[in-house]
Protein backbone atom coordinates (compact mmCIF):
# COMPACT_ATOMS: atom_id res chain seq x y z
CA UNK A 1 0.00 0.00 0.00
CA UNK A 2 1.72 3.41 -0.61
CA UNK A 3 2.43 5.53 1.97
CA UNK A 4 1.64 9.40 1.68
CA UNK A 5 4.47 11.88 1.45
CA UNK A 6 2.90 14.94 2.17
CA UNK A 7 -1.13 15.93 2.59
CA UNK A 8 -2.97 18.70 0.85
CA UNK A 9 0.12 21.24 0.46
CA UNK A 10 0.00 24.04 -1.89
CA UNK A 11 1.71 23.18 -4.86
CA UNK A 12 4.47 26.07 -4.32
CA UNK A 13 5.55 24.23 -1.03
CA UNK A 14 5.13 20.63 -1.95
CA UNK A 15 7.77 18.45 -1.54
CA UNK A 16 8.57 17.74 -5.52
CA UNK A 17 10.35 21.08 -5.82
CA UNK A 18 13.40 19.68 -3.69
CA UNK A 19 12.95 16.19 -4.78
CA UNK A 20 13.65 17.61 -8.25
CA UNK A 21 16.55 19.77 -6.98
CA UNK A 22 17.95 16.94 -5.41
CA UNK A 23 17.20 14.59 -8.43
CA UNK A 24 19.89 17.47 -10.52
CA UNK A 25 22.53 17.66 -7.62
CA UNK A 26 23.10 13.93 -7.88
CA UNK A 27 23.08 13.63 -11.46
CA UNK A 28 24.34 16.35 -12.58
CA UNK A 29 25.21 16.71 -16.21
CA UNK A 30 24.38 12.68 -16.49
CA UNK A 31 20.74 13.93 -16.02
CA UNK A 32 20.79 14.90 -20.12
CA UNK A 33 22.03 11.54 -20.98
CA UNK A 34 18.82 9.51 -21.66
CA UNK A 35 15.82 10.79 -18.72
CA UNK A 36 15.91 14.45 -19.72
CA UNK A 37 15.08 15.54 -22.94
CA UNK A 38 16.78 18.28 -24.66
CA UNK A 39 17.59 17.82 -28.43
CA UNK A 40 14.64 20.25 -29.41
CA UNK A 41 15.38 22.13 -27.11
CA UNK A 42 18.58 22.93 -27.79
CA UNK A 43 18.09 23.28 -30.72
CA UNK A 44 20.10 25.77 -33.61
CA UNK A 45 16.99 27.24 -34.41
CA UNK A 46 16.33 28.53 -30.61
CA UNK A 47 20.08 29.75 -30.32
CA UNK A 48 19.75 31.69 -33.95
CA UNK A 49 16.08 33.25 -32.58
CA UNK A 50 17.19 33.83 -29.44
CA UNK A 51 20.46 35.96 -31.02
CA UNK A 52 18.56 37.81 -33.87
CA UNK A 53 16.23 39.18 -30.70
CA UNK A 54 19.50 39.86 -28.72
CA UNK A 55 20.81 42.11 -31.13
CA UNK A 56 17.71 43.84 -31.83
CA UNK A 57 17.46 44.63 -28.07
CA UNK A 58 21.61 45.71 -28.27
CA UNK A 59 21.14 47.80 -31.43
CA UNK A 60 17.80 49.77 -29.68
CA UNK A 61 19.22 50.55 -26.61
CA UNK A 62 22.50 51.99 -28.33
CA UNK A 63 20.57 54.07 -30.06
CA UNK A 64 19.74 56.19 -27.05
CA UNK A 65 22.74 54.96 -24.84
CA UNK A 66 25.52 55.21 -27.53
CA UNK A 67 28.27 54.72 -24.95
CA UNK A 68 27.42 51.62 -23.26
CA UNK A 69 29.64 48.80 -24.68
CA UNK A 70 29.00 46.24 -22.01
CA UNK A 71 25.83 43.47 -22.34
CA UNK A 72 25.26 40.64 -20.18
CA UNK A 73 23.25 37.63 -20.94
CA UNK A 74 22.29 35.58 -17.74
CA UNK A 75 20.68 32.10 -18.88
CA UNK A 76 18.96 29.98 -15.82
CA UNK A 77 19.34 26.37 -15.89
CA UNK A 78 22.27 26.12 -18.69
CA UNK A 79 21.99 22.47 -18.05
CA UNK A 80 24.13 20.44 -20.16
CA UNK A 81 25.73 24.05 -21.95
CA UNK A 82 24.42 22.74 -25.73
CA UNK A 83 22.32 26.11 -25.75
CA UNK A 84 24.90 28.50 -24.25
CA UNK A 85 27.77 26.97 -27.29
CA UNK A 86 25.20 27.37 -30.00
CA UNK A 87 24.40 30.86 -28.64
CA UNK A 88 27.90 31.93 -28.28
CA UNK A 89 28.49 30.84 -31.35
CA UNK A 90 25.65 32.69 -33.20
CA UNK A 91 26.66 35.76 -31.06
CA UNK A 92 30.02 35.64 -32.59
CA UNK A 93 29.07 36.08 -36.36
CA UNK A 94 25.92 38.18 -35.65
CA UNK A 95 27.84 40.85 -33.71
CA UNK A 96 29.14 42.08 -36.69
CA UNK A 97 26.03 43.32 -38.08
CA UNK A 98 26.23 46.24 -35.12
CA UNK A 99 27.65 49.74 -35.68
CA UNK A 100 29.69 49.64 -32.36
CA UNK A 101 31.96 46.80 -30.72
CA UNK A 102 30.20 45.54 -28.00
CA UNK A 103 32.04 43.35 -24.66
CA UNK A 104 29.96 40.71 -24.08
CA UNK A 105 29.58 38.25 -21.03
CA UNK A 106 27.49 35.08 -21.08
CA UNK A 107 26.68 33.52 -17.64
CA UNK A 108 25.96 30.30 -17.35
CA UNK A 109 23.81 29.50 -14.04
CA UNK A 110 22.84 25.88 -12.52
CA UNK A 111 22.25 24.56 -8.93
CA UNK A 112 24.96 22.37 -8.97
CA UNK A 113 29.00 23.01 -8.65
CA UNK A 114 29.59 19.51 -10.36
CA UNK A 115 27.71 21.22 -13.60
CA UNK A 116 29.64 24.27 -13.22
CA UNK A 117 32.98 22.30 -13.47
CA UNK A 118 31.76 20.08 -16.10
CA UNK A 119 31.31 23.38 -18.90
CA UNK A 120 34.80 24.96 -17.10
CA UNK A 121 36.27 21.82 -18.36
CA UNK A 122 34.15 20.75 -21.12
CA UNK A 123 36.41 21.37 -24.74
CA UNK A 124 33.68 23.23 -26.68
CA UNK A 125 33.34 25.55 -23.80
CA UNK A 126 36.87 26.11 -22.90
CA UNK A 127 37.91 28.72 -25.23
CA UNK A 128 35.02 31.11 -24.26
CA UNK A 129 35.84 30.81 -20.86
CA UNK A 130 39.79 31.31 -21.54
CA UNK A 131 38.46 34.51 -23.51
CA UNK A 132 36.60 35.77 -20.48
CA UNK A 133 33.18 35.21 -22.42
CA UNK A 134 31.80 32.73 -21.25
CA UNK A 135 31.42 33.00 -17.02
CA UNK A 136 29.80 29.89 -14.94
CA UNK A 137 27.02 30.45 -12.27
CA UNK A 138 25.85 28.43 -9.16
CA UNK A 139 22.23 29.71 -8.34
CA UNK A 140 20.63 29.46 -5.11
CA UNK A 141 16.45 29.65 -5.50
CA UNK A 142 13.86 27.91 -3.99
CA UNK A 143 10.31 28.75 -2.79
CA UNK A 144 10.03 31.46 -0.52
CA UNK A 145 14.10 32.02 -0.07
CA UNK A 146 15.77 35.02 -1.78
CA UNK A 147 17.48 34.42 -5.60
CA UNK A 148 21.00 34.50 -5.46
CA UNK A 149 23.78 34.14 -8.01
CA UNK A 150 27.54 33.22 -6.93
CA UNK A 151 30.82 32.73 -8.38
CA UNK A 152 34.15 32.34 -7.30
CA UNK A 153 34.46 35.78 -6.08
CA UNK A 154 31.27 35.55 -4.24
CA UNK A 155 27.56 36.87 -4.82
CA UNK A 156 27.07 38.29 -8.33
CA UNK A 157 25.03 40.80 -9.63
CA UNK A 158 24.67 42.16 -12.99
CA UNK A 159 26.35 45.55 -14.16
CA UNK A 160 25.00 45.50 -17.61
CA UNK A 161 21.66 45.83 -19.73
CA UNK A 162 20.58 42.55 -19.33
CA UNK A 163 19.38 39.83 -21.40
CA UNK A 164 18.15 36.74 -19.40
CA UNK A 165 17.16 33.04 -20.94
CA UNK A 166 14.64 30.91 -19.63
CA UNK A 167 14.38 28.20 -22.01
CA UNK A 168 12.56 25.45 -20.70
CA UNK A 169 13.40 26.84 -17.35
CA UNK A 170 9.78 27.77 -16.18
CA UNK A 171 8.10 24.57 -16.46
CA UNK A 172 10.20 23.14 -14.09
CA UNK A 173 10.11 25.35 -11.03
CA UNK A 174 7.32 26.08 -8.32
CA UNK A 175 3.82 26.87 -9.00
CA UNK A 176 0.79 27.06 -7.67
CA UNK A 177 -2.46 25.47 -9.04
CA UNK A 178 -6.59 26.48 -9.15
CA UNK A 179 -9.60 25.50 -9.94
CA UNK A 180 -11.99 28.50 -10.28
CA UNK A 181 -15.90 27.07 -10.11
CA UNK A 182 -19.26 28.77 -10.15
CA UNK A 183 -17.35 32.28 -10.09
CA UNK A 184 -15.90 30.63 -6.85
CA UNK A 185 -12.25 29.98 -6.23
CA UNK A 186 -10.45 27.45 -4.87
CA UNK A 187 -6.47 26.45 -4.48
CA UNK A 188 -6.05 23.01 -5.26
CA UNK A 189 -3.86 21.21 -2.66
CA UNK A 190 -1.18 18.43 -3.05
CA UNK A 191 -1.27 14.98 -1.87
CA UNK A 192 1.78 12.82 -2.63
CA UNK A 193 1.84 8.96 -2.35
CA UNK A 194 4.58 6.36 -3.07
CA UNK A 195 4.78 2.57 -2.33
CA UNK A 196 8.21 4.09 0.58
CA UNK A 197 7.77 7.02 2.87
CA UNK A 198 11.61 8.01 1.07
CA UNK A 199 11.22 8.15 -2.13
CA UNK A 200 13.53 7.73 -4.82
CA UNK A 201 14.68 10.40 -6.56
CA UNK A 202 16.04 8.35 -9.22
CA UNK A 203 12.66 6.84 -9.73
CA UNK A 204 10.39 10.09 -9.77
CA UNK A 205 8.02 8.65 -11.95
CA UNK A 206 6.73 6.18 -9.26
CA UNK A 207 5.23 9.11 -7.28
CA UNK A 208 1.44 9.09 -7.30
CA UNK A 209 -0.51 12.46 -6.60
CA UNK A 210 -3.53 13.78 -6.23
CA UNK A 211 -5.14 17.40 -5.67
CA UNK A 212 -8.21 18.22 -3.63
CA UNK A 213 -10.08 21.47 -3.30
CA UNK A 214 -9.74 24.34 -0.87
CA UNK A 215 -11.76 27.45 -1.20
CA UNK A 216 -10.04 30.68 -0.57
CA UNK A 217 -9.99 34.79 -0.53
CA UNK A 218 -8.81 35.47 -3.67
CA UNK A 219 -8.37 39.48 -2.74
CA UNK A 220 -5.66 38.28 0.27
CA UNK A 221 -4.37 35.10 -0.81
CA UNK A 222 -0.72 36.01 -1.42
CA UNK A 223 0.72 39.07 0.05
CA UNK A 224 1.47 40.36 -3.13
CA UNK A 225 -1.50 42.69 -4.23
CA UNK A 226 -0.55 42.09 -8.07
CA UNK A 227 -0.79 38.52 -7.54
CA UNK A 228 -3.97 38.73 -5.89
CA UNK A 229 -4.94 40.71 -8.37
CA UNK A 230 -4.47 38.46 -11.31
CA UNK A 231 -6.12 35.54 -9.03
CA UNK A 232 -9.55 37.97 -8.96
CA UNK A 233 -8.78 38.48 -12.92
CA UNK A 234 -9.07 34.30 -12.84
CA UNK A 235 -11.92 34.69 -10.86
CA UNK A 236 -13.83 36.66 -12.93
CA UNK A 237 -12.98 36.38 -16.32
CA UNK A 238 -12.05 32.20 -16.46
CA UNK A 239 -15.41 30.19 -17.36
CA UNK A 240 -16.77 27.33 -15.38
CA UNK A 241 -14.83 24.26 -13.68
CA UNK A 242 -11.15 26.28 -14.94
CA UNK A 243 -8.11 24.70 -13.50
CA UNK A 244 -5.10 26.73 -14.09
CA UNK A 245 -1.65 27.36 -12.82
CA UNK A 246 0.25 30.31 -11.36
CA UNK A 247 4.01 30.40 -11.87
CA UNK A 248 4.71 31.53 -9.10
CA UNK A 249 8.65 30.89 -9.84
CA UNK A 250 8.59 32.39 -12.72
CA UNK A 251 7.08 35.43 -10.96
CA UNK A 252 9.75 35.75 -8.24
CA UNK A 253 12.49 35.52 -11.09
CA UNK A 254 10.53 38.64 -13.13
CA UNK A 255 10.28 40.31 -9.20
CA UNK A 256 13.82 40.13 -8.89
CA UNK A 257 14.70 41.48 -12.31
CA UNK A 258 12.40 44.45 -11.89
CA UNK A 259 14.43 45.45 -8.90
CA UNK A 260 17.78 45.37 -10.26
CA UNK A 261 18.93 48.88 -12.03
CA UNK A 262 19.19 47.74 -15.90
CA UNK A 263 17.01 47.23 -18.32
CA UNK A 264 15.98 43.66 -19.18
CA UNK A 265 14.66 41.60 -21.69
CA UNK A 266 13.87 38.02 -21.18
CA UNK A 267 13.80 35.33 -23.57
CA UNK A 268 11.76 31.98 -22.78
CA UNK A 269 10.67 29.14 -25.16
CA UNK A 270 8.62 26.44 -23.15
CA UNK A 271 5.58 24.24 -23.44
CA UNK A 272 2.44 26.68 -22.17
CA UNK A 273 -0.35 28.98 -22.80
CA UNK A 274 -0.41 32.42 -23.58
CA UNK A 275 -4.41 32.96 -23.72
CA UNK A 276 -7.24 32.35 -21.17
CA UNK A 277 -9.07 30.90 -24.41
CA UNK A 278 -6.50 28.38 -24.94
CA UNK A 279 -5.22 27.00 -21.80
CA UNK A 280 -6.19 23.52 -21.23
CA UNK A 281 -4.50 22.22 -17.28
CA UNK A 282 -5.79 18.65 -16.70
CA UNK A 283 -7.09 17.96 -13.38
CA UNK A 284 -3.45 16.93 -12.63
CA UNK A 285 -2.24 20.25 -14.20
CA UNK A 286 -0.10 18.90 -17.05
CA UNK A 287 3.03 17.64 -14.67
CA UNK A 288 4.81 15.46 -16.28
CA UNK A 289 7.42 13.19 -14.51
CA UNK A 290 10.41 12.09 -16.58
CA UNK A 291 13.89 11.95 -14.98
CA UNK A 292 12.73 15.96 -13.78
CA UNK A 293 9.53 17.53 -13.17
CA UNK A 294 7.74 19.50 -15.85
CA UNK A 295 4.10 21.18 -16.82
CA UNK A 296 2.86 23.55 -19.27
CA UNK A 297 3.86 27.64 -18.69
CA UNK A 298 0.82 30.06 -18.21
CA UNK A 299 2.35 32.56 -19.62
CA UNK A 300 -0.74 34.97 -19.59
CA UNK A 301 -0.01 35.14 -15.84
CA UNK A 302 3.97 36.00 -16.33
CA UNK A 303 2.30 38.66 -19.44
CA UNK A 304 -0.34 40.41 -16.84
CA UNK A 305 2.21 40.53 -14.07
CA UNK A 306 5.03 42.09 -16.28
CA UNK A 307 1.98 44.71 -17.77
CA UNK A 308 1.44 45.42 -14.33
CA UNK A 309 4.75 46.14 -13.24
CA UNK A 310 5.05 48.72 -16.29
CA UNK A 311 7.26 45.73 -18.83
CA UNK A 312 6.04 44.97 -21.91
CA UNK A 313 4.85 41.46 -22.91
CA UNK A 314 5.63 40.03 -26.75
CA UNK A 315 3.82 36.56 -27.69
CA UNK A 316 3.21 35.11 -30.69
CA UNK A 317 -0.29 34.60 -32.54
CA UNK A 318 0.07 31.12 -33.35
CA UNK A 319 -3.55 29.37 -34.56
CA UNK A 320 -2.18 25.86 -34.66
CA UNK A 321 0.36 25.48 -32.08
CA UNK A 322 1.47 21.82 -32.11
CA UNK A 323 2.39 20.96 -28.90
CA UNK A 324 1.43 24.32 -26.81
CA UNK A 325 5.04 25.50 -27.98
CA UNK A 326 5.80 29.28 -27.43
CA UNK A 327 8.36 31.88 -27.33
CA UNK A 328 7.54 34.63 -25.30
CA UNK A 329 9.59 38.16 -24.85
CA UNK A 330 9.29 40.69 -21.95
CA UNK A 331 11.10 43.76 -21.26
CA UNK A 332 11.06 45.30 -17.69
CA UNK A 333 12.90 48.63 -16.49
CA UNK A 334 13.22 49.49 -20.68
CA UNK A 335 12.04 53.07 -20.91
CA UNK A 336 13.72 54.43 -24.12
CA UNK A 337 11.83 56.02 -27.49
CA UNK A 338 12.87 53.15 -29.75
CA UNK A 339 10.67 50.98 -27.25
CA UNK A 340 7.72 50.28 -29.29
CA UNK A 341 10.22 50.01 -32.57
CA UNK A 342 11.90 47.67 -30.28
CA UNK A 343 8.67 45.58 -29.74
CA UNK A 344 7.46 45.23 -33.58
CA UNK A 345 10.71 43.69 -34.11
CA UNK A 346 10.32 40.89 -31.85
CA UNK A 347 7.10 40.51 -32.93
CA UNK A 348 8.11 39.71 -36.18
CA UNK A 349 10.40 37.58 -35.00
CA UNK A 350 8.30 35.20 -33.23
CA UNK A 351 5.55 34.79 -35.48
CA UNK A 352 7.97 34.58 -38.80
CA UNK A 353 8.68 31.52 -37.90
CA UNK A 354 7.13 29.74 -34.09
CA UNK A 355 8.66 26.92 -32.06
CA UNK A 356 5.30 24.93 -33.43
CA UNK A 357 6.54 25.39 -36.88
CA UNK A 358 9.88 24.20 -35.88
CA UNK A 359 8.39 21.17 -34.12
CA UNK A 360 6.16 20.40 -37.55
CA UNK A 361 9.18 20.82 -39.76
CA UNK A 362 11.19 18.61 -38.07
CA UNK A 363 8.75 16.12 -37.38
CA UNK A 364 8.22 16.07 -41.68
CA UNK A 365 12.15 15.95 -41.69
CA UNK A 366 12.38 12.67 -40.11
CA UNK A 367 9.76 11.51 -41.61
CA UNK A 368 10.97 11.75 -44.97
CA UNK A 369 11.34 8.88 -47.52
CA UNK A 370 13.20 10.33 -50.72
CA UNK A 371 15.32 13.60 -51.49
CA UNK A 372 17.64 14.98 -53.92
CA UNK A 373 20.98 15.96 -53.24
CA UNK A 374 19.95 19.54 -53.86
CA UNK A 375 16.85 19.22 -51.22
CA UNK A 376 18.62 17.81 -48.64
CA UNK A 377 21.35 21.07 -48.54
CA UNK A 378 18.24 23.26 -48.76
CA UNK A 379 16.85 21.27 -45.55
CA UNK A 380 20.52 21.54 -44.09
CA UNK A 381 20.50 25.13 -44.53
CA UNK A 382 16.88 26.33 -43.46
CA UNK A 383 17.82 24.09 -40.32
CA UNK A 384 20.56 26.60 -39.28
CA UNK A 385 22.74 23.47 -39.61
CA UNK A 386 21.44 21.65 -36.46
CA UNK A 387 23.51 18.45 -36.24
CA UNK A 388 21.00 16.39 -35.11
CA UNK A 389 19.08 17.62 -38.49
CA UNK A 390 21.46 16.36 -39.88
CA UNK A 391 21.73 13.04 -37.89
CA UNK A 392 18.72 12.07 -39.02
CA UNK A 393 19.38 13.15 -42.42
CA UNK A 394 22.59 11.04 -43.27
CA UNK A 395 21.49 7.51 -44.85
CA UNK A 396 19.43 10.00 -47.16
CA UNK A 397 21.67 11.89 -47.81
CA UNK A 398 24.64 8.85 -48.18
CA UNK A 399 22.20 7.64 -50.38
CA UNK A 400 22.05 10.49 -53.16
CA UNK A 401 25.53 10.90 -53.85
CA UNK A 402 25.80 8.61 -56.17
CA UNK A 403 24.04 11.23 -58.53
CA UNK A 404 25.82 14.36 -57.22
CA UNK A 405 26.79 17.27 -59.06
CA UNK A 406 30.13 19.42 -58.99
CA UNK A 407 28.34 22.40 -57.84
CA UNK A 408 26.40 20.88 -55.26
CA UNK A 409 29.36 19.07 -53.59
CA UNK A 410 30.74 22.47 -52.92
CA UNK A 411 27.98 23.80 -51.22
CA UNK A 412 27.38 20.38 -49.62
CA UNK A 413 31.15 20.84 -48.00
CA UNK A 414 30.58 24.49 -46.99
CA UNK A 415 27.42 23.02 -45.18
CA UNK A 416 29.09 19.85 -43.79
CA UNK A 417 31.87 22.77 -42.19
CA UNK A 418 28.90 24.54 -40.38
CA UNK A 419 27.39 22.03 -39.27
CA UNK A 420 30.90 20.35 -37.32
CA UNK A 421 31.20 23.61 -35.71
CA UNK A 422 28.00 23.40 -33.88
CA UNK A 423 28.63 19.64 -32.55
CA UNK A 424 28.86 19.40 -29.51
CA UNK A 425 29.53 16.47 -26.99
CA UNK A 426 27.96 15.84 -24.43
Amino acid sequence: MDKNIEVRSSLSASKLWPLQKQYYKKKGPKAWESEVPYSITNSAFIAQKYVQIIIDFIHTHWKTHPKQTNFQILELGSGVGKLAYLCMLALDEWKSSLPIKINLQYFMSDCTKDTLDYWRSHPDLQPFFEKSIAHALQVEFDYKQAISFKNEMGEWKPSAPLIVIANYFFDSIYHDAFIVKEKELYAQLITISNKDKVPDINNMQSLRFKFTSDKINASDYYQDKNLNDLLMHYQHKAPNNFPFLIPLGAIDIVNYLSNIDQPVLILSSDKGYNEIETMDYTKTFNIVLNGSLATCVNYHAISWYVNKLGGTSITPRVPLNHGRLLTCVFTLNNSTPYANNLTHQIQRHLNNSTLADYYLWISSVNNLAHATLSEIITILRTGHYDTKVFSNLYPLLISTLGKRKPEHMLILNECLQKIHSQIYFH
